[in-house]
């Protein structure tokens, strides 16, 4: 799959575009806020978007992915640290395929990958 990651903490970035890159996917590009990330969403085909909810710019990484979604269609994994109702309900407003708590593990994030390529493949 085309993965485009959405996270303002490098270091964490880098560290799912290993994950997935091990596992065979392709990482398109790590964002660190929502102009480059719907930039590579416009330019490039995107199968799935990993995206923390807080992130550098304007828009919060649920509205930048809700964005990216409604034009392009992809799968979506959300990532957080904070776990308020807010925040919450306000990401249960777009449709994912699920989330991740920080800080999570490597197997966390490919059982969810898992997941997405296994629906993505078979549609």
């Amino acid at each position: 799959m085309n993965v485009l990651i959405i996270e303002d903490e490098v270091i964490i970035g880098l560290h799912i575009e290993t994950v997935l890159e091990g596992m065979g996917h392709k990482v398109l590009m790590i964002a660190t806020n929502g102009k480059e990330a719907l930039k590579c969403a416009d330019e490039e085909r995107v199968d799935l978007v990993i995206s923390d909810i807080r992130v550098d710019g304007e828009k919060d990484g649920i509205d930048i992915c809700e964005e990216i979604q409604t034009e392009h269609g992809c799968a979506i994994i959300l990532i957080t640290a904070y776990k308020d109702q807010g925040t919450l309900k306000k990401a249960l407003g777009i449709e994912v395929e699920g989330y991740l708590v920080k800080p999570f593990n490597e197997e966390e994030l490919e059982s969810l990958v898992h997941s997405v390529a296994r629906r993505y493949c078979d549609a």
